[in-house]
């Protein structure tokens, strides 16, 4: 062994290194990565992609055998696949890849940033032609829309979309005054859901408005050229400095490209590192499950005072179903997240119970008969629903039609009690999709959706506050700057509400509770 042939490194030496200068433009990175979405073993030639989505994709197959015909995209679930193939995720870390900053963008005239007005026809187009047809019966969009989505004007989708046309067609001239009161519960799901649709048209303007207050690049880049400039310019009056600095003591200046190009490396490589992120689109553990439990139901279990068979549920059992049904229901951010739970923990006594209370003799409480049905449809389930119309709909949305009749399966069978919670979380509430008021980190009305009022409403916060640190969103690229420790009507959705106006002694009390609250947390 005379080291014939072998080259000395330094451990930070960038070798072995994949290194792609990519000048496609975002649109057509954007339609590739959308294109790879639907790679088959009839269409998986990776010589149709530009050369950044080409090598990663050439990565993420390697996790399949050839055999299988197997093909990845690129999606969550491919990039999961190599989260434990040391080789697959350290080979995509070590893909440099020099492009345009997302902090940098040019403007024009206009204020527009060019490159990402280049995606308003993939980002809005569908959803606008659709929304148009909705509210208008524009059969040209409805036939656009139809045809970017590949159905045909007889499919069950399109049957689907012109019914609810029909529905959307007979709401009262004035529903948008206060479409809750002005509409019936089957007309405000209709509603709810046209309204989906024009926050996703209007999300995309608010997202560009955004990207374009966070740019720094050019500011940056323009600031450390600047200073460079005065730290070369020589002492006044010809005079020489009285110390010299050789060339080891001088450090190269600062700089950023001034066309916003940099090399960059896919954030696969913090998992070397053990990052410890935030649970956006990632299953909650057991141990972030037990660290906000209560010492009772570490000890004596999920569900202890229940008396059927959810008193044996297992928390591996529990967390299964809880994270699958995050998925399916798109509640996949980290603050989403925790306001869910938060309200299910206070719903649910901390999954003490999955059943409402009754007196402590033993007796049916007094305001169960004040239930729409009566007493039989006292709260259930995680959430706590009640009332038999909310039975009933629960009843056909998971299609079991002796739901309704036998109201006890929704807190005796644990697939019930925990899909129920998401069913009113997406579809029950007559406040709309709980999903969306939580996105926007809207506490209260997030709370009134839920509970109908404001009762524990400050154990509901402290809840909130311990999931922050639990579920680590102080990390989280998106929520890292959210708080949870000044909520108040002023800044909430509610202040338009009818009951905000015929509530103000109520509003009052919610907000000294709250104050009093954060106050405690200063000391």
């Amino acid at each position: 062994m005379n080291g014939e042939g072998a080259k000395r490194v330094c451990c930070w030496d960038w070798f072995d290194f994949t290194q792609i200068k990519e000048t496609s433009t975002l649109k057509d990175i954007y339609l590739d990565a959308d294109k790879s979405l639907k790679r088959n073993k009839d269409n998986h030639s990776l010589s149709q992609y530009k050369p950044t989505i080409k090598e990663t994709l050439s990565i993420l197959d390697k996790q399949h055998p050839v055999e299988t015909n197997i093909y990845t995209g690129i999606k969550e679930a491919s990039f999961k696949g190599i989260a434990d193939k040391p080789m697959l995720f350290t080979a995509l870390s070590r893909v440099l890849v020099n492009y345009e900053s997302e902090w940098y963008s040019e403007i024009d005239a206009e204020g527009k940033m060019q490159k990402w007005e280049e995606l308003n026809s993939e980002m809005t187009e569908d959803a606008k032609n659709l929304l148009g047809y909705l509210q208008t019966g524009d059969e040209a969009k409805f036939d656009a829309y139809l045809s970017s989505v590949g159905k045909a004007k007889d499919s069950p989708e399109a049957k689907g979309f012109e019914t609810l046309r029909r529905e959307i067609s007979r709401f009262p001239a004035d529903y948008k005054e206060s479409p809750s009161e002005k509409l019936t519960k089957a007309q405000f799901e209709s509603y709810a859901k046209m309204e989906a649709l024009e926050k996703q048209v209007t999300a995309w303007e608010k997202t560009k408005e955004k990207i374009k207050k966070m740019l720094w690049w050019d500011d940056v880049a323009k600031g450390l050229s600047k200073l460079n400039q005065q730290n070369d310019t020589p002492p006044k009056n010809g005079e020489a400095t009285s110390t010299p600095t050789t060339e080891a003591e001088t450090s190269p200046p600062a700089t950023l490209s001034a066309d916003g190009k940099a090399w960059f490396i896919h954030p696969v490589t913090m998992h070397i590192f053990n990052f410890e992120s935030c649970v956006c689109n990632k299953h909650i553990t057991e141990d972030q499950f037990k660290s906000i439990m209560p010492n009772d139901i570490l000890r004596n279990g999920l569900f202890y005072k229940m008396n059927n068979d959810l008193k044996n549920t297992s928390l591996s059992t529990f967390l299964l179903k809880l994270n699958k049904y995050f998925t399916q229901h798109n509640v996949t951010s980290c603050l989403q997240k925790a306001h869910f739970i938060s309200q299910i923990l206070c719903e649910s006594d901390f999954f003490r119970t999955a059943e409402e209370y009754k007196n402590k003799d033993g007796s049916t409480p007094s305001h169960w008969n004040n239930y729409k049905g009566g007493a039989n449809y006292h709260g259930r389930g995680l959430i706590q629903i009640t009332h038999n119309y909310n039975y009933d709909s629960f009843g056909k949305y998971i299609n079991n039609k002796t739901l309704k009749d036998n109201p006890d399966i929704v807190c005796s069978t644990l697939d019930f009690t925990i899909k129920s919670a998401f069913w009113y979380w997406i579809n029950g509430s007559a406040w709309g999709n709980i999903n969306s008021i939580a996105a926007n980190n809207d506490f209260l009305k997030v709370t009134m959706a839920v509970n109908g009022g404001y009762n524990h409403v400050v154990e509901r916060n402290k809840a909130l506050i311990t999931l922050y640190d639990k579920f680590n969103i102080k990390n989280c690229l998106l929520y890292h700057d959210i708080k949870f420790d000044n909520y108040s009507f002023d800044t909430s959705a509610m202040v338009n509400s009818k009951w905000y106006e015929n509530n103000k002694n109520k509003v009052k009390e919610v907000e000294t509770a709250l104050k009093d609250f954060y106050t405690t947390l200063q000391r």
